[in-house]
């Protein structure tokens, strides 16, 4: 399982891959990926209000598509399967699902395991006591 963080910073995205084997990140993106959470917000606004079109659903996928791929190449990504997305606020409002992958035969990114976690601020979390002692036990991962 890779999971891949995608978090939306205005214009541009940043991106960053875990490996769930060592918990460590992987890579981090180095170009600017431009944001299209605007622009897929619009289209699918349209799509939901009206009766949803072929031509229309294939037009955000390929744009999905494009931008994922991207992402992908730009962190080393060879294989999509079994990788899970985590969201902000943001990106979340993206149907990535929709991503078109492959063009014959067609490949949506929904189409192969994929999970979504979406990053949420707790403000109910309250800290322990502190403790009344000066020592610790430290666990870590070399």
């Amino acid at each position: 399982m890779q999971y891949l963080s995608i978090n939306s910073t205005g214009k541009f995205y940043n991106c960053w891959v875990l490996d769930s084997d060592s918990a460590q990140i992987r890579a981090l993106t180095f170009d600017s990926i431009a944001s299209i959470n605007n622009e897929i917000k619009k289209d699918y606004n349209e799509i939901v209000s009206t009766k949803p079109r072929k031509k229309t659903l294939d037009k955000i996928g390929r744009k999905i598509g494009k931008v994922f791929k991207k992402i992908c190449k730009n962190l080393l990504i060879e294989n999509e399967d079994n990788i899970a997305l985590i969201l902000d606020d943001k990106t979340c409002e993206v149907p990535w699902e929709l991503a078109i992958l492959k063009n014959k035969p067609r490949k949506y990114l929904g189409d192969i395991s994929i999970g979504r976690m979406r990053i949420l601020p707790n403000d109910r979390w309250v800290p322990t006591r502190s403790s009344r002692r000066r020592k610790a036990l430290l666990v870590g991962l070399n």
